[in-house]
């Protein structure tokens, strides 16, 4: 059974609403597959869960988010911008004491969890003064990552080594592989549309992940999103952005974008440099 027209239409309107995502024709088989994954497999199922959305019922709102948020992540994507966010956390804290990085669409947790686990592996120890947060819209993706347990299948591109020294095997995991638990000592998680009007998340930080978000976001929403993105973060912080991507309008916030990697306009007097990468 796919989305009728009607239907479609309405779906569009709640992603831009609510998320400020743009929702294409070509995406609507991707969708339907997805629906009758979550159990909206008929005609009036889909209907009762879009007129929820529409009243603002909190389960149609959450399976709004799983419907038209992509979730697919893995450990250490673009693994040169761990060793960089790492580098330069180490740098923020020595000079300042502390140091803040955030995942601004976390998803199921593997990015930030790549970056704890870096971190320990820099400095030897877990913990510390580097604080870890991972924000995401999707509250099932989210609790994931809390959760910090994986597969093994989603864990095969990490090295033996790291599975055995950062993850441990919990009683009722059956198969499955969990964070260890000094890992968590300054990481936390909390969920946040970045479209909101508000951002009540600290900071300033001085890493901010945003990547395989921006491209799905209308030209509108980008631009708000990307002006509140440095407004987050320090003067001398780094934005990183899936290689892939670009700021479009709000390009003039950001100067650099190798490798996906940005820093403030206008820079400080004494920014840090961005190495070349490998």
């Amino acid at each position: 059974m796919t989305l009728t027209a009607g239907q479609f239409l309405r779906l569009r309107a709640l992603a831009l609403e609510r998320l400020g995502i743009e929702i294409h024709d070509r995406q609507r088989p991707t969708l339907d597959r997805r629906a009758c994954r979550m159990g909206l497999a008929g005609t009036a199922a889909r209907e009762r869960f879009l007129t929820g959305a529409e009243s603002g019922d909190p389960d149609s709102a959450h399976q709004l988010v799983s419907l038209v948020t992509t979730s697919h992540t893995a450990f250490f994507r673009n693994p040169y911008h761990f060793d960089l966010a790492a580098e330069h956390l180490l740098w923020a804290s020595h000079r300042r004491g502390r140091a803040a990085a955030w995942s601004a669409a976390v998803s199921t947790g593997e990015e930030l969890w790549s970056l704890a686990i870096r971190l320990a592996e820099m400095t030897g120890r877990r913990g510390g003064p580097v604080e870890l947060l991972g924000s995401d819209a999707d509250a099932a993706a989210l609790a994931r990552a809390e959760r910090g347990e994986y597969s093994r299948a989603s864990l095969e591109t990490l090295e033996t080594g790291r599975r055995g020294c950062f993850f441990h095997h919990p009683p009722s995991a059956r198969g499955s592989l969990r964070i260890q638990d000094s890992l968590r000592q300054s990481v936390s998680f909390r969920i946040h549309n970045l479209i909101e009007p508000g951002w009540n998340l600290g900071g300033p930080f001085d890493v901010i992940f945003c990547r395989n978000v921006l491209m799905y976001l209308s030209r509108g929403h980008r631009r708000r999103v990307v002006e509140r993105l440095r407004g987050a973060l320090a003067r001398d912080g780094l934005l990183l952005l899936d290689p892939s991507e670009h700021l479009g309008a709000a390009a003039d916030h950001f100067c650099g974008g190798r490798n996906g990697v940005f820093q403030p306009a206008p820079l400080s007097s004494n920014p840090q440099r961005i190495p070349p990468s490998p």
